[in-house]
């Protein structure tokens, strides 16, 4: 290692802290950065979805503690057959939006999980993790 390169390392270790320099390197080879910005999008995808999965949730409760416990006046303030079909199938249908939020979260982990690499080599366990993720993510794609 040169002069220059000890500089340029020390100054990227003042801006981002300690850093795996070799992940870097396969980062600058590999990694496209604008997986960054669909993890972002499909996040705020899940939070809007959320949005609305709260209130059918609120009205599935009120439907169920109509239906199920006997409590009387929450069921029809709340929850409308022509709005949300059939208790079930609402139920149904709000679990499959669940469903669909967790598959949009793990597709956003697995964009950004190859920062991993950039994870100081004194933190050997994470890093050790990734590579072994990255083996069966390379194996897949075979």
């Amino acid at each position: 290692m040169n002069i220059d390169q000890d500089d340029e390392q020390e100054q990227i270790i003042a801006q981002f802290g300690e850093i795996n320099f070799k992940g870097l390197e396969q980062l600058e080879d590999s990694y496209d950065t604008y997986q960054i910005t669909e993890s972002i999008d499909k996040i705020q995808d899940v939070i809007n979805m959320l949005n609305g999965l709260l209130l059918n949730m609120e009205r599935l409760k009120a439907g169920a503690r109509e239906l199920i416990d006997g409590d009387s006046g929450y069921f029809m303030e709340t929850f409308s057959i022509k709005e949300c079909g059939n208790i079930g199938d609402f139920a149904m249908e709000i679990c499959d939006e669940l469903d669909c939020c967790s598959e949009e979260i793990e597709q956003a982990c697995k964009q950004l999980s190859p920062l991993q690499r950039l994870v100081s080599t004194d933190n050997e366990s994470v890093y050790i993790d990734y590579n072994d993720s990255l083996d069966e993510e390379e194996n897949e794609e075979d």
